[in-house]
């Protein structure tokens, strides 16, 4: 057998494969940990509150606690975070 044929000497410690290109990680991580694609940042907050607006709109899913723990609850039955190696109590991802 030819060196170039034998298989890595240690598998696990192989970086798997991305299954979230990494543009869409943020938002990735944004809709499993606050049920929301993008999240009003203080800056933008800011301005709302200075044009006489609500800091946050209020239709949005991260407003109601009920629905960001609903979705954060679906994720964790269909094991959504372990395929795609969301560590999310940290935010991030593992690899």
């Amino acid at each position: 057998m030819k060196e170039e044929e034998l298989p890595p000497p240690f598998p696990l410690r192989r970086k798997p494969e991305e299954v979230v290109p990494p543009p869409f990680r943020p938002n990735v991580v944004n809709v499993l940990c606050t049920g929301h694609a993008l999240e009003i940042g203080m800056v933008m907050r800011k301005r709302r509150k200075r044009l006489g607006l609500e800091e946050q709109s209020p239709g949005l899913a991260y407003s109601v606690p009920a629905a960001v723990e609903e979705v954060r609850r679906i994720s964790e039955s269909k094991r959504v975070d372990e395929m795609i190696g969301l560590d999310a109590a940290r935010r991030r991802f593992r690899y």
